[in-house]
């Protein structure tokens, strides 16, 4: 929140994190799948809460229950790891440390407050706006 608030109000804020994510995209494999145009950018609010959804209903909603299902004897921490991994797998496109690493590690600290909070829709929140402050250096 903090960098979306700074983003629109701060000039500093706004163009440091401009430069920040300038640097990024140059290493970045992403910068392709990024909006560039405006209607692009304006296409891209919906693609952050599309995927805050889907994303999260399938991997924190339905994937820890079916992996607890299937597999009643391994601990919630397996299972939590396990739907972690795969939810880093579909995020490879992104390039190993930014995409599988970092989205697995996001994704076990996801499964760990889903399952404490017994609610999925602050982690639909908290997805969209990580989707949605990677457009805001744009």
């Amino acid at each position: 929140m903090y960098y979306i608030v700074g983003f629109k109000f701060s000039d500093k804020i706004g163009k440091e994190l401009s430069k920040k994510k300038k640097e990024e995209l140059e290493k970045s494999v992403i910068e392709p799948l990024l909006p560039i145009t405006e209607k692009e950018k304006k296409r891209w609010n919906y693609v952050s809460l599309t995927a805050g959804i889907t994303e999260e209903v399938i991997y924190r909603g339905f994937a820890l229950f079916a992996f607890a299902y299937l597999f009643p004897n391994l601990s919630i921490w397996a299972i939590i790891l396990f739907s972690s991994l795969i939810f880093g797998l579909a995020h490879t496109y992104q390039g190993f440390v930014k995409g599988f690493i970092r989205t697995t590690i996001l994704a076990i600290i996801f499964c760990i407050n889903f399952i404490g909070m017994d609610s999925i829709i602050p982690l639909i929140v908290l997805h969209f706006l990580v989707d949605y402050i990677a457009k805001l250096g744009d």
